[in-house]
């Protein structure tokens, strides 16, 4: 099962506050972890792994993540590689509980995305490491991106 796709964080954007840093806002609390993969570039270990490794045969749970990261790392890790001060702010829930982003969103920080389940055996069946949030984001020009 895939985790929270990285390249879902190429849409989203940090807003300039009237005090000159940037914001990064959205109806989660900033402890809310997301095991994050760049799918385009790690799926495919895992699926290598379902198929090479006996530990992962069939009916086997297999958590396509490196590693779970909250939100206020995200910022964290977007202010190191951008050179921006970015602070994390949490929204309130929008009052239109039909809205599935929000949804999602407070799911995870309730029950937790893979319901918080160690990542650990999933990893240990890969040949090679796959890429951390962090690696990814040192790779995405954000500042062009977020001109656009």
């Amino acid at each position: 099962m895939p985790g929270y796709y990285a390249t879902n964080f190429l849409g989203m954007k940090p807003r300039l506050s009237a005090h000159g840093d940037w914001i990064m806002s959205l109806p989660a609390s900033e402890s809310t972890k997301l095991p994050i993969l760049n799918t385009e570039r790690d799926f495919g270990a895992y699926v290598r792994a379902v198929i090479e490794s006996p530990k992962l045969g069939a009916g086997s749970e297999v958590l396509a993540a490196p590693a779970y990261v909250t939100l206020q790392e995200v910022v964290q890790i977007w202010s190191k590689v951008t050179g921006l001060t970015i602070r994390y702010k949490e929204l309130p829930a929008a009052q239109d509980h039909g809205n599935e982003r929000v949804q999602m969103l407070q799911f995870f920080g309730e029950f937790g995305y893979f319901a918080g389940k160690d990542l650990g055996l999933s990893q240990a069946g890969l040949a090679a490491p796959t890429q951390t949030f962090a690696e990814f984001a040192r790779d995405v020009d954000w500042l062009q991106l977020w001109e656009e």
